[in-house]
C-alpha cells in the first residue's frame, strides 16, 4: 500500500506544481502533448480553467490515498464554499450591495470558517457512519475506487470545467440563455437581486449566484463549466455518501457502481429502458440547468437528516443539514416539499429525546440553526415586498401542467413511461418490506414517498405546454428520486450484492481476472469517450452566438456577431431569440426592463413552439420607423437602433 500512496503523493505534488507555473510552461506542457500542436485556444484567459482542472485532480488524487478521511473534507470544502457563495449572494443581493470588493473577501473569509465548524462534528461521528464497514479487502478496495475516479475524471469532471474548450453541450439550452445565464449576469452587473424584470426574475437564484460569483471574478464565461463540474461533484459525493450510509457494501465498490450508473446512459442510450439515462442529459447538455444542483441539495439535506434504511439509527447532523438546507431552498421553491417534512421528524425526534429542562436550550439550538437557513429565503421576502405576492399568477400557471394537477387527465394515462411504473414498483415494495418483514425503517420508505409527490407535484413535470395532448413526463425534474430509487433497490438486495462481491473477490485469482475486466471496461469507456476531454476550439461559439455557423453578412457572423463588435453600456432587448447573447464582451450590456431599450435585436426564426415564422408585421409600420433605425440586417435578423 505504501507505494501506491507514494504514487498518488507524486501525481498529486506534479499535478499542484502545474497549476502554480507560469502560463508560458502550461502552454509548453500542453503543446508537448498536442498532435497537431494547435493550441491558439490558450490565452492567459483560459489559463485559470486549465490550473483550476489540475487543483481538482490533485484533490482527488490526494483523496484516493484515505478516501475515508479525505473525501469527507473535500465534501466539507464543497458544502462550506456553496454555502458561502450562494449566501453572500442572497444577503448582498438583497441589500444591493454585491460588489467584488465585498463579495470575494467574505468567500475567502466565511468558506474556511463553515469549514471548520462542519468537519469540526463531522469527523467525530458522522463521517464514521458514511464509512462504517471496514473492507477486509482494502487494497481491492483501492483500486476499485482508482477505475472510479478515473471514469469520474476523464469522462465528467474534465469535459465540464474546460467547456467551453470541450465537445460537450454544443448548443446552450433554452433556458439557460433565456434567464439562468443572463439573472447570473445582471446580479454581478447590477449588484442587486431586485430587477423582477428580466425573465424570471422573481424565481430564486441560488444556483444562477455560482455563475454570479464566476463573473465576478472574469467578466466573462470562462468559469461556467467549472461551476457546473463543482455542482456534478457535490451531487456524486452526495449520492455515494447516501448509499455508503444506507448499505453494507464496500465503498470503493459502492463509488466504481455509481460513477457506472451515471455514466449509463453514454452506453446504453434506451431511454424506455435506461431509467437513469437523465443523467446524462443533466452532466453534458444542460450547462446552467438548476435540476441537478437542486436534486445534489435535496439529497444533500436527506443525507445529514435522522434518516436510515436500518431500524434504530438516528444519526442526525443538523448543522450540515442546516447549510444544505439554505442552498436547496435557494435553488427552487419545490425544495420545501422535501425540506419542510425533513426537518419536522428531525425536530420530532431532536425534542422528544431531551429531558423537559434541556428542551429550552433545544429550541436555541434550532433557532440558531434557523438563521442559517434563513439566507435561503431572502428571494421570497424580496418578492412580497416587490410584487405583494411570492409568485406572479402567470408562474403559477405552470402549476397546471405538472403531473399532480392532471391525475384526472386522461391524456396523462395514455402515455406512462417504464420508469414510473418501475418507481411506482419499487416504492410500493418498499413500504411492504417496511410493514412485512421489517428490514426498513418507515422513515427510509416516507421520504422516498416524499420524493414522488414532489416531482409529481413540479410545475411542467407532465406537459411542455398547456395545450398539448401528448403528457411529456420531465424527468429532468426527478433526479433526486430518481437516485433514492436506486438507492433503494440496493437496499432490498444488499445481502445478495454483498454475497455476489465477496465471491467475485475471494481469492487472489479471482480477484486479478475481475479487476482486469473492470480496469479494461474503465480504460474502454474513456478512450471511447475521448473526444469529451481533449481541448478544441470547435465549441467555443457556444457562449458567444446563438447561430453555431455564419448567418451574417458584411464580415458579421448574425446580428449578435454585429451587436458584440459595436455595441457597449447598452440596454439591449430581443425577440424570438436568447438575451444571453446581447451583453457583449466582459457583459456590458443590459437587458433590463426597467430602462428604456437602446437597441433591439430581431429574429425571424421560430425558436420557441407557439411562435411567428418572420418578422413581425409592426416593423413595417410608420410609428415603428419613426422611432427606431435599422443597423444591420442578415437572412437571420435585425439590429435596430433607438432614434
Amino acid at each position: 500500500m505504501k507505494i501506491f500512496k507514494w504514487g498518488a503523493v507524486s501525481i498529486s505534488s506534479a499535478l499542484l506544481t502545474l497549476m502554480v507555473l507560469p502560463f508560458s510552461w502550461l502552454k509548453l506542457f500542453f503543446d508537448g502533448l498536442s498532435t497537431d500542436n494547435d493550441l491558439s485556444f490558450l490565452t492567459p484567459s483560459t489559463a485559470i480553467v486549465f490550473r483550476v482542472l489540475f487543483c481538482v485532480l490533485a484533490l482527488i488524487v490526494l483523496a484516493w490515498i484515505n478516501y475515508e478521511i479525505n473525501w469527507v473534507r473535500i465534501y466539507a470544502i464543497i458544502v462550506a464554499f456553496l454555502y458561502s457563495a450562494i449566501g453572500s449572494a442572497q444577503v448582498f443581493g438583497y441589500l444591493k450591495i454585491y460588489r467584488i470588493e465585498l463579495v470575494l473577501p467574505f468567500v475567502l473569509c466565511l468558506t474556511p470558517v463553515v469549514y471548520f465548524f462542519y468537519t469540526k462534528y463531522w469527523f467525530k461521528d458522522f463521517h464514521k457512519i458514511i464509512f462504517r464497514r471496514a473492507s477486509d479487502l482494502h487494497l481491492t478496495e483501492y483500486i476499485l475506487l482508482g477505475f472510479g475516479m478515473f471514469i469520474l475524471v476523464f469522462v465528467i469532471l474534465v469535459p465540464l470545467i474546460i467547456w467551453p474548450y470541450s465537445a460537450v453541450n454544443p448548443i446552450l439550452a433554452w433556458d439557460v440563455g433565456l434567464y439562468h445565464f443572463p439573472k447570473a449576469i445582471e446580479l454581478a452587473n447590477t449588484a442587486s437581486i431586485w430587477d423582477l424584470s428580466i425573465p424570471y426574475g422573481e424565481y430564486p437564484f441560488g444556483y444562477e449566484s455560482l455563475f454570479s460569483f464566476a463573473v465576478l471574478l472574469t467578466k466573462s464565461g470562462i468559469l461556467f463549466g467549472s461551476m457546473h463540474a463543482l455542482g456534478v461533484l457535490f451531487f456524486v459525493l452526495t449520492f455515494w455518501f447516501l448509499l455508503c450510509r444506507y448499505t453494507n457494501l464496500p465503498v470503493g465498490f459502492s463509488f466504481l457502481v455509481v460513477i457506472c450508473l451515471l455514466v449509463s446512459g453514454l452506453v446504453w442510450r434506451d431511454k424506455s429502458l435506461n431509467i437513469w439515462w437523465i443523467y446524462r442529459l443533466v452532466f453534458y447538455d444542460a450547462i446552467g440547468k438548476n435540476d441537478l444542483f437542486l436534486a445534489a441539495s435535496i439529497l444533500a439535506v436527506i443525507l445529514h437528516a435522522p434518516v436510515s434504511a436500518k431500524p434504530k439509527e438516528y444519526s442526525w447532523y443538523p448543522l450540515g443539514m442546516a447549510m444544505t438546507t439554505m442552498i436547496a431552498l435557494s435553488v427552487k421553491p419545490n425544495a420545501v416539499f422535501v425540506v419542510v417534512p425533513a426537518w419536522g421528524y428531525a425536530i420530532y425526534l431532536y425534542l422528544q429525546s431531551s429531558a423537559r429542562e434541556n428542551i429550552i436550550l433545544k429550541i436555541k439550538n434550532l433557532a440558531g440553526y434557523f438563521i442559517l437557513i434563513l439566507p435561503g429565503l431572502l428571494w421570497i421576502l424580496r418578492n412580497v415586498i416587490a410584487q405583494d405576492m411570492i409568485f406572479s399568477s402567470a408562474a403559477l400557471k405552470l402549476q397546471d401542467q405538472s403531473i399532480l394537477n392532471n391525475l384526472m387527465n386522461p391524456n396523462l394515462f395514455s402515455n406512462i413511461p417504464f420508469a414510473m411504473i418501475a418507481t411506482l414498483g419499487v416504492l410500493i415494495w418498499s413500504f411492504c418490506m417496511a410493514i412485512y418483514r421489517k428490514r426498513s425503517i418507515w422513515a427510509f420508505s416516507i421520504v422516498f414517498l416524499i420524493l414522488f409527490i414532489s416531482f409529481i407535484a413540479t410545475p411542467a413535470s407532465g406537459f411542455v405546454h398547456p395545450a398539448d395532448v401528448k403528457p411529456y413526463f420531465s424527468w429532468r425534474f426527478g433526479i433526486a428520486l430518481l437516485t433514492f430509487l436506486f438507492i433503494a433497490i440496493v437496499v432490498e438486495f444488499e445481502p445478495w450484492l454483498v454475497k455476489i462481491y465477496k465471491q467475485m473477490f475471494s481469492s487472489p485469482k479471482t480477484n486479478l481476472i475481475f479487476l482486469s475486466i473492470i480496469g479494461c471496461l474503465a480504460l474502454l469507456i474513456v478512450w471511447e469517450r475521448r473526444s469529451y476531454f481533449l481541448p478544441t476550439l470547435s465549441n467555443l461559439n457556444v457562449l458567444e452566438d446563438q447561430y453555431s455557423e455564419s448567418v451574417g453578412v458584411d464580415g458579421y457572423n448574425s446580428p449578435f456577431d454585429y451587436l458584440h463588435k459595436n455595441v457597449r453600456n447598452s440596454v439591449v432587448r430581443i425577440e424570438n431569440g436568447l438575451p444571453f447573447y446581447l451583453y457583449g464582451p466582459e457583459f456590458t450590456n443590459s437587458i433590463s426592463l426597467l430602462k428604456p431599450a437602446d437597441y433591439i435585436v430581431i429574429l425571424r426564426t421560430a425558436w420557441q413552439k407557439g411562435k411567428e415564422e418572420n418578422y413581425p408585421p409592426k416593423l413595417e409600420t410608420a410609428s415603428w420607423n419613426d422611432e427606431w433605425s435599422i443597423l444591420y440586417e442578415d437572412n437571420e435578423g435585425r439590429v435596430y437602433q433607438h432614434k
